[in-house]
């Protein structure tokens, strides 16, 4: 018998927080942009060699499995179960035991509308755990060629819950949205829990580097002592009214193109982070090495490795990175406001069954 085969690849950039981002899970808003680094996925309703009349195969950076349509069911359950419970500990562990299970978890997302056979291949040069929505971006990508095979294409609402459907396994459910939303959009945008991301204006000609080293505490631990700080209100030495405030001359300066002025708002960030008691030594020499070197800013980045996002003229993007390398960090940079998540569909073929 002869079928016709769908192939289709899509790429979505990866996203970096400016401001706001530990604050996502206290109920306040965040910006974000999207880097020019991608994460690629590619799907094809036929799997070369399957052993199964039905199944699916998942290729991602190098890994490689084959699950049934049973399988992938019985995952979603259990993966339900356990977010239902709030066990937050087994569904982390069951991840260390399998990093695929956020993006089976996606896949078993539809249910009986999934294609008998699916070979799913995931690639991206984006580093894991180091604050540039990794995993946002691959999960935007899968979701986006999920939609268009099941005749959603376009559908942004959708393809928006999937993919945070898959980052709620990693993240607080309600700070998943933050990097699949800058991924899936592009650009900039401000995110709240409550309103999903919305694009806002931005200016070009601003370079941001990621600076990262293993020596930090991990970044649930710091969102989860922000959330506490913030919804304490005995201990509460932050003004929210201020943090609000912060937000709105951040996209001011977004849209301006002020980046001095917007690398003075992540100083101020980082001054609250500090004040909360969730910064680190090593970070805070990441960021003094940055500023010596000329970026406009710096602050605390949302990396699981101790990290920092700093801000420059792309022109002096290799001085911030060296100094950064000298401080003992390891630099990326990338242009900011990258076109979101894209599609490609190769046209369909026959092959004999």
């Amino acid at each position: 018998m002869n079928e016709a085969v769908t192939t289709m690849m899509a790429t979505a950039p990866a996203s970096v927080a400016l401001l706001g981002e530990h604050a996502v899970s206290a109920e306040q808003a965040a910006l974000a942009v999207s880097m020019g680094l991608y994460a690629t996925c590619t799907i094809r309703t036929e799997v070369p060699g399957h052993p199964a009349a039905s199944g699916y195969r998942i290729e991602s950076n190098g890994q490689v499995v084959l699950v049934s349509f049973e399988e992938l069911m019985e995952l979603g359950r259990k993966v339900d179960a356990l977010r239902a419970a709030g066990d937050d500990d087994a569904l982390q562990r069951r991840v260390v035991q399998d990093a695929l299970i956020p993006t089976k978890y996606l896949l078993a997302a539809p249910g009986g509308d999934l294609p008998d056979t699916l070979d799913v291949r995931i690639e991206t040069p984006i580093p894991p755990a180091v604050g540039l929505g990794r995993e946002g971006a691959i999960y935007v990508a899968l979701a986006t060629c999920l939609a268009r095979l099941l005749g959603r294409a376009g559908d942004r609402q959708q393809i928006a819950a999937w993919a945070e459907r898959a980052g709620s396994v990693l993240h607080d459910d309600r700070a998943a949205g933050l990097a699949t939303e800058a991924s899936l959009y592009g650009g900039a945008i401000r995110y709240t829990a409550a309103n999903g991301g919305e694009p806002i204006p931005y200016a070009e000609g601003l370079t941001i580097i990621i600076g990262h080293t293993d020596d930090a505490p991990p970044i649930r631990n710091i969102n989860e002592r922000i959330s506490a700080r913030l919804a304490d209100a005995a201990k509460r030495d932050y003004n929210l009214q201020e943090h609000a405030a912060l937000l709105r001359q951040g996209e001011a300066a977004l849209r301006a193109g002020d980046w001095p002025r917007l690398g003075e708002l992540l100083g101020r960030n980082q001054a609250f982070l500090e004040q909360v008691g969730v910064s680190h030594s090593t970070v805070e020499r990441l960021i003094a090495a940055a500023l010596s070197a000329g970026a406009y800013g710096a602050t605390i980045s949302a990396s699981i490795n101790g990290g920092i996002v700093a801000l420059t003229a792309p022109g002096n993007a290799d001085a911030v990175a060296e100094a950064i390398a000298q401080a003992g960090g390891e630099a990326i940079a990338a242009p900011a406001g990258a076109p979101g998540v894209a599609l490609e569909e190769a046209p369909g073929t026959n092959v004999e069954r």
